[in-house]
């Protein structure tokens, strides 16, 4: 079972945990591990407040951006997850139509308005072990759907695990908070 492109929605019973009421998305999966992003919980940090602290201009067009918490691993490095429109050297695709980039050109690029169309700038980032995603997986720790793009870019941070459940056929609020195999 490989899971790059695909979203885990964190159940129920994960609570007061890092990854509570989380929705990543997975792009890379491999017998090596595992890295993620959450992509629905936005930070204090706005964008426009990065590019100034890297001495970049502030894009008018981005006031409101807010950088996302990705994950507890590395939290002070920062990845791009993107549409097609922009590539660089750094660039690394997920799917047909979604890549990750991490790197300077592409903060460039943004602050410039010259970057994606569609984006989601994370600091840090989700990782899993040679075996250990799969282990919580059959532990029914996360659900697993496809990834959307629509959701991933066109839908609100707080509307975004819901809408992933929706994917799935379930309101994510009606499952027990107790986990178990059926």
């Amino acid at each position: 079972m490989l899971l790059q492109n695909n979203f885990l929605l964190a159940i129920p019973q994960v609570k007061n945990d890092y990854f509570s009421s989380s929705l990543i998305l997975i792009c890379e999966h491999s017998d090596q591990g595992a890295v993620g992003f959450v992509i629905n919980k936005p930070s204090n940090i706005l964008l426009n407040e990065l590019l100034t602290q890297t001495n970049l201009g502030i894009n008018r067009d981005l006031l409101e951006n807010r950088i996302l918490s990705g994950g507890p691993v590395a939290t002070n490095q920062c990845f791009i997850i993107h549409s097609e429109d922009f590539l660089c050297k750094s660039s690394k695709i997920v799917t047909e139509n979604v890549y990750l980039t991490n790197g300077w050109e592409a903060l460039e690029a943004i602050s410039a308005g010259r970057g994606p169309k569609k984006f989601e700038i994370v600091l840090g980032y989700a990782g899993w072990g040679s075996g250990q995603l799969e282990d919580e997986i059959a532990r029914n720790v996360w659900l697993t759907v496809q990834a959307k793009n629509e959701i991933l870019f066109d839908t609100n941070y707080g509307q975004r695990l819901k809408m992933a459940g929706h994917e799935l056929g379930i309101n994510l609020d009606l499952l027990s908070n107790i986990a178990g195999h059926g």
